[in-house]
């Protein structure tokens, strides 16, 4: 069963998920300017469709590949979508959220392009690094046998001192790469969180997955299901694995 958002998470309420993909959220935001889509009531009968929506984005997995699902042109429609979001009329970052008890399952951040931006370029390069974070975790939590599972219930604090992540700009690093603010604080998280994870993973081929929603960090895993408990699995139709929030951190 998932479980209603907290109440921390508000503005517009969705009291029956989506069921013609893309299209009905874009219809939906662009008569309301919202900043947050809220799912509520989500059951095992109509929870597939907007995990559909959200998993998309982890076509290029290697946990996904590996399981031997068909991911033809699943990111490309990923993608198209993320740009028909961002182009709904919002004037303000949108984040579908969905939460199972008071535990953040999935987050999407959806960041309308500037006026002066290349629609596509600007969606397609942000959520392509997000399909990168969430696939290299995976992955690496499959590879040392859900070792991530185990090791999570010691993470301790993370401190971020990096700018907040809703001034959109982009900075130089010392190679003389551009970079955007939303790239660096995603780099300065992989960091922190490496610290801890020392053993499970190497950040020269392996990433971290962290997220901002509203003022919180969220560090996300993905588990397979042999490694994550019976009585906690909400969906068995997300290709064999299932997201699970191990912390959140406040905003610096």
């Amino acid at each position: 069963m998932w479980a209603a958002l907290t109440i921390d998470v508000q503005d517009a309420i969705f009291t029956e998920p989506p069921t013609r993909g893309s299209a009905s959220i874009r219809h939906e935001l662009a008569t309301a300017n919202v900043a947050t889509l809220r799912f509520e009531n989500l059951t095992a009968e109509n929870a597939p469709a907007v995990a559909a929506l959200l998993d998309r984005g982890l076509a290029a997995s290697l946990l996904v590949q590996a399981a031997g699902q068909d991911t033809t042109n699943r990111l490309e429609n990923f993608r198209r979508m993320c740009k028909e979001l961002a182009q709904a009329e919002i004037e303000r970052p949108v984040s579908v959220v969905c939460l199972c008890g008071t535990a953040v399952v999935a987050a999407i951040l959806i960041t309308p392009p500037k006026p002066s931006d290349d629609n596509a370029t600007s969606t397609t390069t942000e959520w392509s690094a997000s399909n990168r974070l969430y696939g290299c975790l995976a992955h690496a939590l499959d590879a040392h046998g859900g070792l991530g599972r185990r090791a999570t219930a010691n993470l301790p604090e993370l401190s971020l001192t990096t700018v907040d992540v809703a001034f959109r700009g982009s900075l130089v690093d010392s190679k003389g790469v551009q970079q955007s603010l939303y790239q660096r604080m995603i780099a300065a998280a992989e960091v922190e969180v490496a610290k801890h994870w020392e053993g499970i993973f190497s950040l020269s081929n392996e990433v971290s997955a962290a997220r901002h929603v509203q003022d919180k960090w969220t560090v996300v895993v993905r588990l397979p299901f042999s490694e994550f408990p019976p009585e906690l699995i909400v969906d068995k139709t997300i290709y064999g694995a299932v997201n699970v929030c191990v912390h959140k951190l406040d905003r610096p």
